[in-house]
């Protein structure tokens, strides 16, 4: 695996773990103390993360260090993350040009599967 593709997995994982747990690109990087731009490019993968940067991460988002750096396939959760995320992703992204869309709406139903999606992996 190249080391691109590595940024872009941890990156990736960052993002679920995020999303997953309601907090922003904003009050992560803030927590980290850096800007959100640079945030932003950790998580896709644009940049190289050190271990000390991954741990402080893992710290923050309550979750084990080794989740983002594992090899492994995706597993059926981690995929239907990665699909609500995007689809989070792209009502911002509708939102931002104007268009019409009940975001709130949206997003409680994002957040509703994956509370349902937790509770199917326990």
């Amino acid at each position: 695996m190249k080391v691109k593709d590595i940024n872009k997995q941890i990156g990736n994982r960052v993002r679920i773990a995020r999303i997953s747990r309601n907090l922003s690109q904003d009050s992560i990087a803030e927590d980290l103390g850096i800007s959100v731009s640079a945030y932003s490019n950790m998580e896709r993968g644009i940049v190289d993360v050190t271990v000390n940067r991954i741990m402080e991460v893992a710290a923050i988002l309550k979750i084990k260090w080794s989740f983002l750096l594992s090899d492994s396939d995706e597993n059926e959760f981690e995929k239907n993350l990665i699909r609500l995320s995007e689809n989070k992703e792209k009502l911002h992204t509708a939102a931002s040009k104007n268009k019409t869309i009940d975001i709130e709406k949206e997003i409680n139903l994002l957040k509703e599967e994956i509370v349902k999606l937790k509770k199917k992996n326990k």
